[in-house]
């Protein structure tokens, strides 16, 4: 019997993992947006930021070391070791990921203009965020957004999307199954649920083709840092265009 057999037939077990997921995945936001979101209070006072700040750091931290528990408890062998970036020839493929996961959700973007024009807006909801927090705040409010969305939120989203979920449901044989479900889950994982439109469905397939790339740097290194620097690199790269935007 196969793990994926294995699985299936225990009904208690898949059960169990999909409750504790779900938990993860529901709580993950709050974890990931506490240490910056006081930042994005202009009214806020010295002494009340750092107190938000240190609160946010202790939840944050606690929330990693909650999660790392139940991924070791099936897998102790989580690799955390980086990939030497010196050497070019391990480290190109984090390029290449984001190459390749960047010309899938331009092409998918042009679908989309071309079918459903009615639902399409040049101006993604992120980048739509990032306009009006530069407004109000101006650079402080750009860099509490890029250390939570270019640092913080990829630690827990990989840990989450990458460590808890291929642990708990790659268990199939063929490759690409789990990191296909796991590009899923992080596609549905960045929808508005409060409001679930047509708009936030064709949504989804962008970040799912984000999810697959990090999945398959995740499965094929074994390192679930790898796909931390990977999702920080897409990251890096989408904040800095999108200050370019709206800087200039």
């Amino acid at each position: 019997m196969d793990k994926s057999d294995n699985l299936l037939h225990r009904p208690g077990l898949l059960l169990q993992r999909i409750i504790i997921f779900l938990v993860f995945f529901i709580i993950g936001p709050f974890a990931a947006s506490l240490i910056d979101e006081p930042f994005y209070n202009p009214e806020i006072g010295m002494s009340d930021l750092v107190v938000s700040v240190a609160y946010g750091i202790i939840i944050y931290v606690g929330f990693i070391a909650f999660i790392l528990y139940f991924i070791r408890q099936v897998n102790p062998d989580l690799q955390f070791k980086f990939i030497n970036f010196r050497n070019w020839r391990k480290a190109i493929w984090i390029v290449v990921v984001y190459l390749a996961s960047s010309i899938l959700g331009t092409l998918w973007d042009l679908l989309r203009q071309l079918c459903w024009p009615q639902f399409y807006h040049e101006t993604s909801a992120n980048q739509s965020i990032l306009n009006e927090m530069t407004k109000s705040n101006g650079w402080i409010s750009f860099v509490a957004m890029f250390v939570g969305a270019c640092f913080l939120a990829p630690v827990i989203e990989e840990l989450i999307f990458r460590g808890l979920f291929m642990t708990y449901f790659d268990c199939f044989k063929a490759f690409w199954i789990g990191p296909i479900l796991s590009g899923i889950a992080f596609g549905i994982y960045h929808m508005d649920l409060t409001h679930m439109t047509v708009q936030d469905w064709l949504d989804v397939p962008t970040y799912a083709i984000m999810g697959l790339g990090f999945a398959y740097v995740y499965k094929s290194s074994g390192r679930i840092s790898n796909s931390i620097a990977a999702h920080s690199f897409n990251n890096i790269v989408a904040m800095i265009l999108g200050a370019i935007s709206s800087f200039k």
